[in-house]
Parts: C-alpha cells; structure tokens; sequence
C-alpha cells in the first residue's frame, strides 16, 4: 500500500513502488478506500485465490 502526502521524493517513491509491484504482478492499493474496498471484495468472496509468500515475488 502507498498512500503518499509530501513532496517531490514522496512521488519519486511512489513511482517506484508502482512500478516494481507491476512488474512483479503484485497490487498496489494507492488510497486506503480502495484498499479497504479489495479487501472487503476478498473476505467475502469465495476464497479461490493464488497466494504466495511475499519472499517468492522477490527472486
């Protein structure tokens, strides 16, 4: 999650956070209502989801 309040490097940071979770196929919630929202879809959904450690994103 990136929600962001600051100047130029914040946005920098940002861009970067984006970028690598794009690359590596992982969500990047950028407001806490979208956020909360996905994690309502999930808790109510039917529980048919891919889940790996967050080590295995890294290599």
């Amino acid at each position: 999650m990136n929600t962001i309040t600051g100047g130029r490097i914040a946005l920098q940071d940002g861009f970067h956070i984006r970028r690598a979770a794009v690359e590596r196929r992982v969500p990047c919630f950028t407001s806490l209502d979208t956020a909360r929202a996905a994690l309502k879809a999930l808790t109510k959904g039917k529980g048919l989801y891919n889940v790996k450690p967050v080590s295995e994103y890294l290599s």
